[in-house]
């Protein structure tokens, strides 16, 4: 049986939300994950639905409506007990009822409250996990697209062994900078001026790119900071212009012998001065220095600009596959 918030009428729902599956092998999002991130986001308009079992819960999962996407509804926070049979089937069509009621024309997912949080089923890769990546059950994405839901984009994270050749492939844009008189540096997060210059590159950079939602810097700060407190950023960079000023960054870090580029962005304005490659270089000159040999590009959207450079650097050791699921209402 399906309940929400909103039948239950219980002030505790989202404590029972969010302990769905703490004693299963995986989940999403821990109990303290999920209860934080939705607690950031109140004026999001958002629906929570478990599958109620005679013995427990087996399921839960998050509906959200986009604020700055007409017409467009977001699933995510999805975890149930495979081996009960219909819990996932009556969990989606649980939420497209309710996308319905809210006259949404399709659903998206997975994606926990908006884009700029874990989102897509991993699609292949399921022999290696990583902690930086969607690591759901192969069932989880089998199921969905056996309801009906349909790919709507595709991403990867490739790995190669070739981190003197990307080196190579990015000198010229960083010797170009250097003329130019731009330096680097690794952002200090906890200097107000870095982390709010962190957000302005993100949300200028990003708020064009696919189903963009703002949020505030408050909400920046209380996720995307607080999670990055206290890691290693010696192998993360700005490209400083002759003024000092951040005018991109690329976030790296390390797993195992493996350099992991997570992100890497320009301000709109300086873009095409090759200043990305310049980034790359100074991360892949500091990683030979330790005797990093092993890069990857993760989470790239299939189709995007960064694909064409890593398409340049010779066959992947490694592809790890990920997809973004849709479903017309």
């Amino acid at each position: 049986m399906i309940v929400t918030s909103e039948t239950t009428g219980s002030s505790d729902f989202l404590e029972r939300f969010s302990r769905v599956g703490e004693d299963w092998d995986y989940t999403s999002l821990n109990k303290g994950e999920c209860t934080y991130l939705i607690s950031q986001f109140p004026e999001v308009e958002k629906e929570l639905f478990i599958f109620e079992g005679e013995n427990g819960d087996l399921g839960r999962i998050l509906l959200t409506k986009s604020a700055e996407n007409p017409g467009v509804c977001f699933f995510g926070m999805v975890d149930y007990r495979q081996a009960e049979k219909n819990v996932s089937k009556e969990l989606y069509k649980a939420i497209l009822n309710k996308a319905k009621e809210w006259e949404a024309k399709k659903v998206i997912g997975p994606v926990n409250i908006n884009t700029w949080f874990g989102n897509r089923f991993k699609s292949s890769g399921f022999n290696n996990q990583y902690g930086w990546e969607p690591n759901n059950p192969e069932a989880y994405i089998n199921d969905a697209m056996d309801f009906g839901f349909e790919v709507d984009h595709s991403y990867s994270s490739k790995f190669f062994d070739a981190m003197e050749l990307q080196a190579e492939r990015s000198k010229m844009g960083y010797e170009m900078a250097i003329k130019e008189g731009y330096s680097f540096r690794s952002p200090d997060l906890n200097s107000e001026d870095d982390i709010s210059r962190l957000y302005e590159l993100n949300t200028t950079s990003f708020k064009n790119n696919y189903l963009y939602e703002p949020i505030t810097l408050d909400q920046y700060k209380a996720t995307y900071i607080q999670a990055l407190k206290g890691s290693d950023l010696s192998l993360s960079f700005f490209i400083l212009d002759k003024n000092l000023v951040p005018r991109g960054y690329v976030y790296n870090f390390l797993e195992g012998d493996c350099l992991i580029i997570k992100s890497i962005l320009v301000e709109q304005s300086y873009q095409g001065g090759l200043l990305s490659s310049a980034l790359i270089h100074e991360a892949a000159r500091k990683s030979l220095e330790r005797g990093i040999q092993k890069g990857a590009g993760v989470l790239i959207r299939e189709g995007n600009i960064s694909s064409k450079f890593y398409e340049k650097i010779g066959e992947p050791y490694q592809v790890h596959e990920y997809k973004m699921l849709q479903k017309e209402l």
